[in-house]
C-alpha cells in the first residue's frame, strides 16, 4: 500500500511545499481563502489537490456565494480525480487483485470465512465523494461527519 501512496512522492513533497504557507492561517478568512486560491491551479496530484479543496470547503462553508472559491476547489476535485485514476489506480488494482488472491488461500478461508476483501478504489471514491459533498454543500457534510463520529464509523 505504501507504494501506491508514494507514486508520486517526489511531486507531492513539492506540492506540499506550494500550499504549507497556506496552513499557517486559518482557512476561514480572506487571506486563507486567498491563499488556497492562488495556489490552487499549481496543483495536480490527488493527494495535494484533495487537501487544498478541503480547506476550501470550510471558506465556501461559510461564504457560499463565493464562486471563485467554489470553481477553484471543484476544478481541485477534477484534477485529484483525474490525477488518482491516471497514476494511481493501477496500483490500487494490483492491491485489490493481490487481497483477492489471499482471500481465496484457503488458511485464510478457513480463519476468515465470512470475510469480504475491501476494494481501494471503493475508499478512493468516497473519499472524492466527501470532499465534493463539502465543497457543494457543506451542511450535508457536516450532518455526514456528525454521523460518522456519533456512529463510531471507521470511515472517518
Amino acid at each position: 500500500m505504501s507504494a501506491a501512496f508514494n507514486k508520486n512522492a517526489d511531486l507531492v513533497a513539492k506540492e506540499r511545499k506550494l500550499y504549507a504557507p497556506c496552513l499557517d492561517m486559518n482557512p476561514e478568512t480572506k487571506a486563507g481563502r486567498d491563499c488556497f486560491v492562488a495556489v490552487a491551479p499549481k496543483l495536480t496530484d490527488w493527494q495535494t489537490t484533495r487537501a487544498a479543496a478541503l480547506q476550501l470547503s470550510r471558506w465556501i462553508s461559510v461564504h457560499r456565494d463565493d464562486a471563485a472559491a467554489r470553481n477553484s476547489a471543484i476544478a481541485l476535485m477534477d484534477r485529484a480525480w483525474s490525477s488518482w485514476y491516471r497514476d494511481y489506480q493501477p496500483e490500487y488494482a494490483k492491491l485489490d487483485a493481490l487481497n483477492e488472491t489471499t482471500r481465496n488461500f484457503v488458511l485464510v478461508r478457513l480463519a476468515l470465512p465470512n470475510s469480504t476483501a475491501p476494494k481501494f478504489e471503493n475508499l478512493l471514491y468516497r473519499l472524492t465523494e466527501a470532499t465534493e459533498v463539502g465543497v457543494l454543500s457543506p451542511e450535508a457534510a457536516q450532518r455526514q461527519f456528525d454521523r460518522y463520529r456519533e456512529h463510531g464509523s471507521g470511515f472517518w
